[in-house]
């Protein structure tokens, strides 16, 4: 974009629900805490544009969709001197939140409080959440007119309802197709037959569909990290806590990847093999160790460690063949548990320790209590604390603040797979990437699949290739599968709930793939060479904006 595209992009907001507006008002808000800008509809207009915050303190103006605000007009007028001056109206990381709202249920509009001057905003709960209308949300960023904007339609949380991206009507589009009888009702009846026809492997699967607040599809990195009010995580029997295990076990003992890295500052690009598997030292002040995989650069000699995400965290134990959580009662520093924990429970002197009354980033195991069955049936954490908080489920872990399950890990893209303690700012960016491309081929099924031997690089050209992803008999993501692959019937013809690309490819199951959000890092394949070129977008998302995109329609689509 230069100094003689137009000025303004423009996003017109259409509501396509179908729903009654004597029953339901949508809700509109907007904000960029990067940037500390919120949506501000001018008076006597129904069009918003990007503000700044303007108080310390406060709550985000809402506006009523087709009432309000109808569009949003975005400045992206270039500099004077555009070769030396920066753009002057950057919006980075916006949010474009959708409310949808049952006039029975919700009478009044969302409350959304920000902090900071705007740079801190108190954002609304995951899905399922019964405390605001049913709710989506686009992304929205121009900091660079040089590069462009960029633009998603957001489904990594899940599925609440559809929404449709489409660029002058004629360039392109990506969420939900506007074709009748694919509504959001179609979409929910499909999932669960979806579901039983992968077999038994899938059944974890169905609780990822809800039915509070008109119910939803939630991705299951967003369902096994959910927390109650009391902030005790509420999946933890779920088998999708321990479904990668398998994998994951096969993975930590491969010596052959062989992953192009990318450079960064001061390192440049090199291929990263695997020097050793076995117990490495956490860069944490506890004195612990833990498996890892040690990645060295060929070229430049670069060590980075990876560790594993099995028997990191102890957050259950077995009882009655049920993953059970763990609680008790803490009493100064002696942690009783309610109910003892069998002998070789993953819990050791120096692990940290979550739960009433600690503090997840410091407060450590100083002491194993055990029973003459050398059950373990308590502890004593170090420091000085005081005080009987109120009994409360307990978390152990090697790492401070880091709580999670293996399967929350691999699903979230999280935990081990976004670590980077310990390392400089050049080396945190490589090793993050090099985590990224193995949590995505875990979820594509493809992990444990790639070459043994050959050109340097080849496991990330083999998890790179799209034709690979998602075999049948792998452990992999199947609401992932679900989100790319699945369709609705409407007049006998099947039509994909997610548009596809005009290049679309074929999943290694012969179905072609639409293009969606399965996981928060399901981007374009790679993410570095020597994946191959000329595959399709990935997310439903535009980065950047096509030459001459500007009109970007959002349409909230039909509900049933």
């Amino acid at each position: 974009m230069d100094s003689t595209s137009a000025q303004t992009i423009l996003i017109p907001l259409r509501n396509q629900t179908g729903l009654k507006a004597q029953d339901y008002t949508i809700y509109v808000l907007g904000f960029s805490p990067t940037s500390k800008k919120m949506l501000n509809v001018a008076a006597g207009t129904k069009t918003a544009t990007f503000v700044a915050m303007p108080n310390e303190t406060g709550t985000l103006p809402v506006y009523r969709l087709g009432v309000d605000i109808d569009q949003i007009s975005v400045d992206v007028t270039p500099p004077p001197n555009p070769s030396t001056q920066p753009f002057p109206n950057p919006i980075d990381g916006a949010r474009i939140y959708f409310f949808v709202a049952n006039n029975a249920s919700f009478p009044a509009a969302p409350v959304v409080k920000y902090a900071g001057g705007g740079s801190s905003v108190i954002n609304v709960k995951n899905p399922p959440n019964t405390e605001v209308p049913p709710y989506t949300f686009a992304e929205f960023t121009i900091v660079d007119l040089q590069y462009g904007a960029v633009i998603d339609l957001q489904t990594v949380d899940g599925l609440t309802f559809p929404v449709n991206l489409t660029l002058n009507d004629s360039l392109g589009a990506v969420g939900q197709p506007l074709t009748a009888g694919v509504h959001r009702k179609a979409i929910f009846d499909a999932y669960k037959p979806f579901m039983n026809s992968l077999g038994s492997e899938a059944q974890p699967f169905l609780d990822l569909q809800y039915s509070e607040n008109s119910g939803g599809l939630l991705n299951p990195g967003i369902y096994l990290t959910e927390t109650s009010a009391t902030n005790e995580q509420t999946n933890l029997k779920s088998p999708l806590n321990t479904y990668f295990d398998a994998e994951l076990k096969s993975l930590f003992a491969n010596r052959n990847l062989s992953i192009q890295g990318v450079a960064k500052g001061n390192i440049a690009a090199d291929v990263y093999t695997v020097a050793s598997i076995g117990e490495q030292r956490l860069p944490t002040t506890n004195g612990l160790t833990h498996l890892a995989m040690q990645f060295k650069g060929r070229k430049t000699g670069t060590d980075l460690k990876i560790f594993s995400p099995l028997g990191l965290c102890t957050l259950t134990f077995g009882k009655s063949g049920v993953q059970t959580a763990i609680s008790g009662q803490l009493n100064d520093t002696t942690l009783t548990f309610d109910t003892a924990l069998p002998a070789e429970t993953n819990i050791v002197v120096g692990i940290y320790v979550s739960g009433a009354g600690v503090d997840p980033t410091s407060t450590t195991v100083k002491s194993i209590t055990r029973d003459s069955k050398k059950q373990i049936t308590g502890v004593v954490i170090n420091g000085t604390q005081t005080g009987k908080p109120a009994p409360s489920q307990y978390g152990f872990s090697k790492i401070p603040s880091l709580f999670m399950t293996s399967g929350a890990m691999v699903f979230a893209n999280a935990g081990v797979f976004a670590y980077a303690e310990g390392y400089t700012a050049d080396q945190s960016a490589v090793v993050l990437n090099l985590q990224n491309q193995i949590v995505s081929a875990l979820n594509r099924g493809i992990a444990n699949a790639a070459p043994m031997a050959g050109v340097d690089g080849r496991t990330s050209e083999y998890w790179g290739t799209q034709a690979h992803w998602y075999p049948k008999g792998t452990t992999q993501n199947l609401f992932s599968l679900f989100m790319h692959t699945a369709t609705v019937i409407v007049d006998k013809e099947q039509i994909p709930i997610f548009i596809q690309a005009k290049n679309s490819v074929k999943c290694a199951r012969g179905t072609v793939m639409g293009q969606a959000y399965g996981f928060a890092y399901d981007e374009n394949a790679g993410p570095v060479p020597p994946a191959p070129p000329g595959q399709p977008e990935v997310p439903a998302k535009y980065d950047p904006l096509p030459k001459g995109a500007k009109v970007l329609t959002i349409t909230l689509g039909a509900w049933s």
